[in-house]
Formats: structure tokens, C-alpha cells, sequence
């Protein structure tokens, strides 16, 4: 039978550490010492395979997601229906800014980082990027708030 992914992480936005599932091959089965056991939309998933693969996760998607972000590093997974630029998904402003940096990791292993200057109320990035529809991103937080995703 074709499995592809013998191991998926998520990162606890709160307990700010990284929780793995494993697969067993022997047994046929997700693993039961399990430190999750459900994907969940809005949170950032890691897929470990031994090859490479493309597989569609399948689901529901609220019109909007509120999702807690935490004072520090996050971890969010974002399910859009389009791409769309940082301004379009993180509404802030020099005097009200929450997001301090915003990252994604490239196939290569490499990150692209952009750093919000609220002095110029702008992105900052080497190379421009979009948010991606179902990619996960790494996101820097200088307070407790709540993201509303549309």
C-alpha cells in the first residue's frame, strides 16, 4: 500500500516546542503515543517522506478563522483560496503592529524573511513574496493577539 508520510510535526504556538505523530509500517497505523491527533486549519504542519510526493489534504474552510498568536515565535498554516501579498492577510499599523516578522521556508531548506518597520509602516524582504494558499509560515509576535483570517 502507498504511504508516503512516515512523520508529521506541528509546532505549539504555545508550549513554543515542536509535537511529532509517527507512522507505523509494521502495524499499519498512525503511531499511539501521540502528541496530536488531528490536522487542524490555521496550524503549520512538517511532512516527513521518503520520497518525493504530492498529496491533497481534504477539509472544510470556514468564510473566517480566528487563530491565537502567542508573544514569540508561531507557527500557522494558512488555508486561502488565492495568493495574496502580507499587507492583504496582516492589517497593522505603526502605531498598532502585532507581526515584527513574517517567514517561509523554501524547497531548498533556505528562508525568506520579511521584518515590518513600523518607522515606515513597511515590508521589508529581499525578495518579494506572496502568501501562498495552503503553505505554512513561521510569524514573530511582540504580543499576545488574535489573527482573523478571511
Amino acid at each position: 500500500t502507498y504511504k508516503p508520510i512516515s512523520e508529521i510535526k506541528k509546532y505549539d504556538n504555545a508550549e513554543q516546542k515542536l509535537k511529532t505523530i509517527y507512522y507505523n509500517y509494521a502495524s499499519n497505523e498512525w503511531s499511539t503515543t501521540i502528541d496530536f491527533d488531528k490536522l487542524a486549519a490555521l496550524e503549520g504542519y512538517f511532512f516527513k517522506s521518503n520520497q518525493k510526493t504530492n498529496f491533497t489534504i481534504v477539509g472544510y474552510v470556514p468564510s473566517e478563522i480566528p487563530v491565537n498568536i502567542l508573544n514569540g515565535m508561531n507557527l500557522i498554516g494558512l488555508t486561502l483560496f488565492e495568493n495574496k501579498k502580507i499587507s492583504g492577510i496582516i492589517t497593522q499599523s505603526p502605531s498598532n503592529y502585532n507581526i515584527t516578522e513574517i517567514a517561509f521556508r523554501n524547497s531548498n531548506g533556505s528562508y525568506e524573511t520579511a521584518t515590518y518597520y513600523p518607522t515606515s509602516d513597511n515590508w521589508f524582504m529581499k525578495n518579494e513574496f506572496m502568501i501562498l494558499e495552503g503553505s505554512a509560515y513561521w510569524l514573530k509576535a511582540n504580543k499576545n493577539f488574535v489573527l482573523k483570517v478571511t
